[in-house]
């Protein structure tokens, strides 16, 4: 009877053991699926900086096979050093380190490395997380923001001067014009006067629309509305 016990014993931890081990590999399965799957590039790195894993879109991002990628260090070909850099956390002693983001110019696009640390069961560093960020489209929208903001700008302080401009320009073939019409309706000026103030009505009349024509042309020419 001890000895089926025993026997039946055995049997029931072999199977928990089997189905412990089925649960292990089904939850990795899941973990590896879930991140083949991610578009984000991602790459588990060791202490040697040699690559451990790496997902679909990190192999299509480098142009390399696992079987290329996984005899070349993570610094040459992530964060584009012939050393490690002395800010990677696989660089650095300690284990009170924290995730860390760098930008890596490749190929004529920038990207951001993120690297998250991985510790075992004593805090020490066994493994990075890093993955990497396409930012190049991002900076170009950015540049032409602020190229379009400061062409807003320029053209918003060329049409305040140009109106600020017109204005004071406007105002002395105006005023010639206003003040020589009340001088005419004195009916005491001669018809000698009356003639002069008339040339200058037309003087400044004439003067007034030139101003507004070539006006119109440098509103039509610099599109200000």
């Amino acid at each position: 009877i001890h000895t089926v016990r025993s026997i039946a014993n055995l049997f029931l931890l072999a199977r928990e053991r089997a189905l412990q081990v089925e649960k292990i590999a089904e939850t990795t399965l899941l973990q590896k699926q879930i991140v083949d799957n991610i578009s984000i590039p991602i790459a588990i790195i060791d202490t040697e900086f040699r690559f451990q894993t790496a997902n679909p879109s990190l192999l299509q991002q480098l142009g390399k096979s696992w079987d290329e990628l996984r005899t070349q260090k993570c610094h040459e070909m992530l964060c584009r050093q012939e050393q490690p850099p002395p800010w990677c956390c696989l660089a650095r002693e300690g284990a009170d380190l924290k995730p860390h983001s760098r930008m890596v110019n490749k190929d004529g696009r920038s990207y951001i490395v993120n690297t998250q640390p991985i510790y075992d069961r004593n805090n020490k560093i066994r493994y990075a997380l890093k993955s990497i960020i396409d930012i190049t489209e991002s900076n170009r929208q950015k540049v032409e923001l602020q190229k379009a903001l400061d062409q807003a700008l320029a053209a918003d302080r060329a049409k305040s001067y140009f109106f600020a401009t017109m204005s004071h320009e406007l105002r002395t073939p105006l005023n010639a014009v206003i003040g020589f019409s009340e001088l005419l309706q004195d009916d005491d000026i001669s018809r000698e006067e009356q003639l002069d103030y008339l040339r200058s009505i037309n003087c400044a009349g004439s003067a007034l629309l030139d101003l507004i024509n070539d006006g119109l042309k440098k509103v039509q020419k610099k599109g200000i509305n």
